[in-house]
């Protein structure tokens, strides 16, 4: 279930988002959330790259 229909699911059961906040269902406020990690790169798998020899 989407994010959007698990909030109209509450909604529709009569939960308020006042009594009732679901912070998790608001995904692209918690990306937008995140702190941005500088040293990471796109495209970059987590791993280190080996120093050059």
């Amino acid at each position: 279930m989407v994010p959007q229909q698990c909030l109209a699911q509450f909604m529709a059961n009569g939960y308020s988002e006042e009594e009732h906040s679901a912070p998790f269902l608001d995904i692209e406020q918690a990306f937008a959330d995140m702190p941005v990690d500088e040293d990471s790169e796109e495209g970059n798998s987590g791993r280190e790259e080996a120093p050059p020899a």
